[in-house]
């Protein structure tokens, strides 16, 4: 019987290029492809991983397919690996899909090996498992939210590796820094373990991607993320929030607001240390936009009551309200009273789960104060530096990230003084104008949003 040939175009991608060749050939027994956004990252570990099943050792056995999440399992992982089969059938004339079970998202290929795919939400569920190979996409992302860090969800999977055939461990990510298995893989080179392989590549070194694309990511990322998630560096991250970022020198600027011209606000509110920032838009003045931080609010121990009669008394002061308040979507008792106060006023927190996430907030100022191309685009008034240990300035010079385990982690720390809420004041109110989208783009309410519902709700009555 004639063996059946195929190239590897038949599974309906174009040429691989050099990075995603190399990866896909490597028979290293741990082999890393770190990419750019972009860089074909998903497309590569789902070649790899279907051509290393077909593999005559490893026949009949199982083989795991790891997502961050079970969204991006179904939406992004899954969808290729089919995409892949559909288009295999109809240019080599045959399938190698002999079975697939739907509810166990597990698919038997012709030579008998199956493939299971699952999150690494709850990896402790497959250490049972016996698997003759593994590809992990996103393992960088493994220490956000629940989930164990990098080096113990790759520990636990790897141990599962043990059912024979090849047993290689596949992993693909975009970098985050000198941290978790890309550390663990620069340090086996620097050693000089044969045993470990990292490929990187950068968003740009994808012939199929688009310069719109890259300009779109150059226009709404901090130099930092750029050189993170598309030039594919491995920066080493500060002990602070804004550590690499800010300076006085550059960002604290002589400024002075004068009543009546538009202004917005950002509270991060509550009993103990509320913090109130107030942002002035300079917009068509001659030169760039840009925002400057230039009052605040800080005080300790204020009830609801009499911290909305401080707010009162500082609109009447600027001579005019606010063009919109952003709060911390956690008190909905205190922003409704504030839509009742301030019924004028837009009043917006945050919707959705990615939004609420600390730290994405955090992004969007620092692509603001350190944008990946062009001057900042926002700034601090010098008369903030009467607040020293209280105010804005010294949280975005000291604000600590949490370590762990030696690890330094996207994470604002808890800190005694309470360097958090200033900070997460100006993320609200930074989050609310500018979004995911960058700087200058108007982040207008959708008719069904969580701020109209209210507003009707409350004009109800």
């Amino acid at each position: 019987m004639r063996e059946a040939t195929y190239r590897l175009e038949d599974f309906g991608i174009g040429t691989p290029y050099a990075a995603q060749a190399r990866f896909i050939r490597s028979n290293v027994p741990n082999v890393y492809f770190m990419g750019g956004r972009g860089s074909g990252k998903t497309t590569a570990g789902v070649i790899k991983s279907l051509l290393y099943c077909l593999k005559p050792e490893n026949a009949g056995l199982d083989f795991g397919l790891f997502a961050p999440t079970y969204r991006s399992l179904v939406r992004v992982a899954e969808p290729q690996l089919q995409k892949c089969f559909d288009a295999f059938s109809a240019n080599a004339g045959f399938s190698l899909l002999k079975k697939h079970y739907r509810s166990d998202h597990a698919y038997e290929l012709i030579n008998g090996t199956k493939i299971y795919c699952t999150s690494f939400e709850r990896v402790d569920r497959i250490r049972s498992m016996s698997l003759c190979g593994m590809w992990v996409d996103e393992i960088e992302y493994a220490g956000r939210g629940p989930v164990g860090s990098p080096y113990y969800v790759f520990g636990t999977i790897a141990a599962a590796v043990r059912g024979g055939g090849l047993l290689q461990c596949m992993l693909t990510s975009t970098p985050r820094g000198v941290r978790g298995m890309a550390r663990r893989f620069l340090d086996a080179h620097r050693e000089g373990d044969k045993d470990f392989q990292l490929i990187i590549s950068k968003s740009q070194d994808n012939p199929y991607i688009t310069p719109a694309f890259l300009a779109r990511l150059k226009a709404s990322m901090s130099a930092t993320a750029y050189a993170q998630e598309v030039e594919a560096r491995l920066c080493r991250p500060a002990s602070t929030v804004f550590g690499k970022e800010f300076s006085r020198q550059v960002h604290v600027i002589p400024y002075v607001h004068d009543v009546g011209t538009p202004y917005s606000v950002g509270i991060d509110p509550g009993y103990s240390k509320p913090h109130v920032v107030f942002v002035a838009h300079n917009r068509n003045l001659g030169e760039q936009d840009r925002d400057v931080v230039f009052d605040e609010i800080a005080i300790r121990e204020v009830p609801e009551g009499k911290m909305l009669g401080l707010l009162e008394s500082k609109f009447n002061e600027l001579g005019r309200m606010p063009e919109m308040i952003a709060s911390d979507r956690a008190l909905p008792g205190f922003n409704q009273r504030m839509m009742r106060k301030f019924h004028d006023t837009k009043i917006k927190t945050r919707r959705s789960k990615s939004e609420q996430e600390q730290w994405s907030g955090l992004e969007v100022v620092r692509s603001l104060i350190d944008p990946s191309s062009g001057p900042p685009k926002l700034f601090f008034s010098d008369r903030l530096l009467k607040y020293r240990k209280d105010g804005i300035i010294h949280a975005m010079e000291n604000a600590p990230r949490v370590i762990r385990h030696g690890e330094v982690l996207d994470q604002m720390a808890k800190s005694q003084g309470g360097m958090d809420d200033p900070i997460d004041a100006l993320s609200y109110i930074c989050t609310a104008l500018y979004g995911r989208r960058g700087f200058g783009t108007d982040d207008k309410q959708r008719p069904g949003d969580l701020y109209s519902r209210r507003m009707r709700a409350l004009h109800k009555r």
